[in-house]
């Protein structure tokens, strides 16, 4: 009985020594793969720029540069949990595509993923983080697309209204129907809508050659936007409303319109 029960722990022992190295395998492949992985930034995405990622008390840390046009931290922290959605919706959408090793070899690792944000402009900060459990979750319940619009038309609205130029002001950004509208309001004491009206081909030309631009860039963040957009099967509508009158123009491009834009191979 006692020759038995030292077999027993002698046997503890072993597996016990065997899941030591083999955790002590997997965080220095980890490791490995993350200072990989940190010599391939900077790199871009929808809310800033992920500047370093290192390994820290049982988190993969990812450091991001953020514009305040873009990703306002000061007003967004104070939008509930819309930082942490954003961040999620940037690794774990639909259709991201690709096979992610970090990320996998973060779940088998047991890690969870953290991410520090920091204002290239001004002091504002924040930390957010999904442990290993979260992000098993994350993995098995991806973003949808209409989800990953919404939160990114959010982040818009957060910073509006905007003063576009004398005489134009960016109200809101909304989803009519079939189309995610930019909501304009004019100065029509300045320029009217019947004005504006009369140059419609005009409008047409210069906010499609804006939209070809941008979506063709793939460093663009309003690229991005778009084709996001494109994605949630939705098309662009620019409306402008005078701010006295009450008159509206609507200058549309339907998700058809937008597919044509923009190389396929870059949805």
């Amino acid at each position: 009985m006692i020759k038995l029960r030292k077999e027993l722990f002698t046997l503890l022992l072993v597996v016990m020594a065997m899941c030591v190295t083999s955790c002590n395998s997997q965080h220095w492949e980890l490791e490995k793969m993350v200072k990989q992985a940190n010599d391939e930034l900077p790199a871009r995405f929808d809310f800033g720029i992920a500047t370093s990622i290192e390994c820290h008390d049982g988190m993969v840390i990812i450091h991001y540069t953020t514009d305040d046009e873009l990703f306002p931290i000061g007003v967004l922290k104070n939008k509930g949990d819309i930082i942490k959605r954003a961040w999620k919706m940037s690794y774990f959408g639909q259709n991201q595509g690709g096979k992610n090793e970090v990320l996998d070899l973060i779940l088998s690792s047991g890690y969870g993923l953290k991410a520090v944000f920091e204002s290239e402009k001004t002091n504002d900060h924040i930390e957010v983080a999904l442990n290993n459990d979260e992000l098993k979750q994350a993995v098995k319940q991806p973003v949808g697309i209409s989800e990953q619009l919404a939160i990114q038309m959010e982040i818009t609205n957060a910073s509006l209204p905007m003063q576009v130029d004398a005489v134009t002001t960016l109200l809101s950004t909304t989803i009519d129907g079939d189309y995610m509208t930019y909501n304009y309001e004019i100065d029509d004491s300045q320029l009217t809508i019947d004005e504006m009206e009369n140059q419609r081909a005009t409008y047409v030309d210069n906010i499609g050659r804006g939209l070809r631009d941008a979506m063709g860039d793939v460093q663009s963040s309003a690229g991005m936007f778009f084709k996001q957009v494109i994605k949630a099967g939705k098309g662009v509508r620019y409306r402008y409303k005078g701010k006295a009158s009450g008159k509206t123009l609507d200058i549309d491009f339907t998700n058809a319109q937008l597919r044509q834009m923009v190389d396929k191979s870059l949805l």
